[in-house]
């Protein structure tokens, strides 16, 4: 690399890292699955729960590295010696370490880039694409597990084409630890192996069985239902495949959310063009490509969830393809004039996009707002009596974090409206019991069923977003 290209990636890179801790720094709520998994990190971190103990359906690594982040940068102790963590200050130490990994994901690209493309322009394109990615800045402030999981996907992808495979082995197994949907690289890693000598599938081979048997074993020393037993309860499809009907309907919502895989949808386009260019001149960039539209065939033709974390995997593999094709086009010095004004017209659009991303402006990543308010409840409930009955059909895993790490509560659970006045009544203590809920959720069945068995109802609190009813038992006076 030259001294100016030296620079332009240094750039890049602190562009990249900015957007996403400035994201990260916002006032934004936990997306239920993120105070799912930071609850658990918590509970490492401040009741020294290592071994996660509970009803967790991911696999741990991710968490872990939230919960080192909250005892470095969020943690304190009281005058009593009791360790405590300020909820919003959570939220942060749990999302620190996916900035810092997304931003490591930058030099990722480039070096991936580097090794399939000949042009030097290339891999700084791919570094400058991701840094600005909305995808990239949009998981990165959060504390889903699946920033880590594609980071560790694509150091062993870049291992691999680097002939490097007992290291190749262990980051596939790091990327399965993060989450278990890491297996997806598996595919790809085998294709960038096809001609590694038998020995080097060996060293692959026992790196990985070693690093997916630690994870067993971790597993099977938990005190608690084994987290691939409730991921396959989980996550299973009720039917294998989605109905054929569905199938165009599932694809268009991958696009609409794989838009913003690019600043602004134009240059998605583009990205897809000349990913398709670079295949057309780059055999390797075939299978590339290949495993890119097997991914979302697969995903799209099973009756798998369409969240859209689950583009992240073929998120960075898309903006490698596409920086090699249009490094191509460029090449080529009739287009070269016209392409250096695109290029310039495209980097302001992907400021432009990285800061709208960056301030939490896209629908992709975290909460939107859904779970506004949410402290307010908590803290509501939290002055409510030792012991307190409280009657959660709707916030469970945000109530789990929300409500702190010592929370004196108990929280009970019922699905339907006949269950939960069945299960009220047969409560034999006098005390109040409360009932939240969020404010589009339709109350008048859940409270006619408590009517219905003697209870009075009040509401007691709301704010924009929720609101908290009071139940009194048949046998007090209102």
């Amino acid at each position: 690399m030259t001294y100016k290209q030296v620079l332009v990636f240094i750039i890049i890179v602190l562009t990249g890292f900015f957007f996403r801790i400035h994201l990260s720094t916002q006032d934004i709520r936990f997306h239920p699955d993120e105070a799912l998994f930071s609850t658990f990190a918590r509970n490492a971190a401040v009741k020294g729960d290592w071994m996660l103990g509970g009803e967790l359906d991911k696999t741990p690594l991710s968490i872990y590295l939230s919960a080192l982040s909250m005892m470095f940068t969020g943690v304190h102790q009281d005058e009593a010696g009791v360790l405590h963590l300020d909820l919003q200050r959570g939220e942060f130490s749990a999302r620190l370490p996916n900035v810092f990994i997304d931003t490591l994901m930058i030099a990722v690209l480039f070096a991936l880039t580097k090794r399939l493309s000949p042009s030097p322009n290339a891999p700084l394109l791919a570094a400058g694409l991701w840094a600005t990615s909305p995808y990239g800045i949009a998981f990165s402030g959060t504390a889903f597990t699946d920033t880590l999981m594609v980071f560790c996907g694509g150091m062993a992808l870049l291992l691999a084409i680097n002939q490097r495979y007992s290291a190749t082995g262990l980051w596939l197994a790091l990327s399965v630890a993060s989450k278990q949907q890491g297996a997806f690289f598996l595919p790809l890693v085998v294709v960038l192996m096809r001609n590694a000598p038998k020995s080097a599938w060996g060293r692959f081979s026992l790196t990985l069985v070693v690093g997916i048997g630690g994870l067993l074993l971790w597993d099977s020393l938990r005190p608690s239902v084994s987290l691939f037993t409730l991921a396959a309860e989980h996550n299973t499809p009720s039917q294998l495949f989605a109905p054929i009907e569905t199938w165009p309907q599932r694809l268009l919502q991958w696009i609409q959310y794989g838009q913003y895989i690019a600043p602004i949808w134009p240059i998605m386009l583009i990205l897809v063009l000349a990913g398709g260019y670079a295949a057309g001149r780059m055999k390797h960039l075939r299978w590339w490509l290949g495993y890119v539209g097997g991914y979302l065939a697969l995903h799209t033709a099973i009756a798998f969830n369409l969240y859209d974390r689950y583009l992240l995997i073929i998120a960075p593999l898309l903006i490698v393809a596409g920086a090699v094709g249009i490094s191509l086009t460029l090449s080529q010095k009739r287009y070269q004039h016209m392409m250096r004004i695109g290029l310039l017209i495209g980097l302001c659009l992907s400021l432009w996009g990285g800061w709208d991303a960056a301030n939490g402006r896209v629908p992709i990543g975290g909460d939107k707002e859904e779970w506004d308010g949410i402290i307010e409840v908590a803290s509501y409930l939290n002055q409510l009596p030792i012991a307190t009955v409280i009657y959660d059909r709707w916030m469970g895993w945000e109530l789990d974090y929300y409500l702190g790490v010592w929370s004196d509560k108990r929280r009970v659970y019922y699905p339907t409206p006949e269950t939960l006045a069945a299960g009220a009544a047969a409560l034999p203590e006098k005390g109040a019991r409360y009932f939240p809920m969020p404010l589009e959720i339709n109350e008048v069945a859940w409270l006619n069923a408590l009517r219905e068995v003697g209870f009075d109802i009040s509401l007691v609190y709301a704010n924009t977003r929720f609101r908290v009813f009071r139940l009194l038992p048949p046998s007090v006076d209102a």
